[in-house]
């Protein structure tokens, strides 16, 4: 059983041993020393902290937006994470960055780093986003500086700027997905000062892990993860530091979304995203 995460970071592999409180926030900017992921209020709320997480589901590597206060690092085991500092290449400008830059959407600057990261989740799903796909994706990114109109107007300068869909995809991307779809997952447990993270890939294993925990006399200080929405929360502002985390987000029966005539089945751990 791993007791290390294995990620990929802005196209490069890495391995790193995190206590399994820490955020992909902390870890970036505490452990890493990259900046360019800005702090804003640590609830998942303005958007500032914004980054990209790729995983293979279906034989294909997806990317969402992620909030880096709120994801566990441990979270990233098997994934491809991309910051802002992952987006220009060779000096050059990516053409989300340019684009920002050519619409005047900048202001303070201090959004901005998350405003193009859920850009760049949405334009890797999407080869030709409506309208109402770029608003959705922008909903969860504020800017203090009021500056939402020249925000809003950024996708007309992407178009304006003719920039083809692959130029829109960092190069690093096709190796690491390679990468990625050819990975044995294995199952994952962290632990220091006396809190334990685990996150299994299958249900078995999970089953097995709960009555691990049960005859240990801790099933009841279990508690679950996926999005971090509520128990990063309670971690971070609210002193609540439960005894064992275990992540769902690895088990493919609880990612299965399907939808037929007569029933739609929705995976305990499907984003809202997805279902929407």
């Amino acid at each position: 059983m791993k007791k290390a995460i294995n990620f990929y970071l802005n196209g490069r592999a890495q391995e790193l041993a995190v206590k399994p409180e820490t955020t992909v926030l902390e870890m970036l900017r505490g452990l890493m020393g990259m900046t360019g992921t800005k702090e804003g209020c640590g609830e998942g709320d303005c958007g500032a902290c914004t980054v990209v997480v790729g995983e293979a589901r279906d034989g294909e590597v997806h990317y969402k937006p992620v909030v880096g206060c709120l994801h566990l690092a441990a979270q990233l085991e098997g994934k491809h994470l991309i910051t802002v500092e992952g987006l220009a290449e060779g000096g050059k400008l990516h053409p989300i960055q340019k684009a920002i830059m050519e619409a005047h959407a900048t202001q303070c600057g201090f959004c901005t780093p998350g405003v193009a990261m859920s850009l760049q989740a949405l334009y890797l799903e999407e080869r030709d986003p409506k309208p109402e796909d770029i608003r959705r994706a922008l909903e969860g990114n504020l800017c203090r500086c009021t500056g939402y109109v020249a925000i809003r107007r950024v996708p007309a300068f992407i178009t304006d700027l003719k920039v083809d869909q692959t130029a829109l995809r960092p190069e690093y991307l096709s190796s690491v997905e390679q990468a990625q779809l050819g990975q044995q997952a294995q199952d994952l447990l962290l632990e220091s000062g006396g809190q334990v993270f685990f996150s299994p890939v299958s249900i078995d294993d999970l089953k097995a892990f709960l009555r691990e925990k049960d005859r240990e006399g801790l099933l009841g200080q279990c508690r679950f993860v996926n999005g971090g929405t509520d128990v990063v929360v309670g971690v971070k502002k609210r002193n609540q530091h439960p005894s064992v985390m275990i992540d769902l987000s690895r088990i493919d029966v609880l990612r299965r979304l399907e939808v037929g005539d007569d029933a739609v089945v929705v995976g305990g751990a499907v984003e809202l995203a997805r279902v929407a």
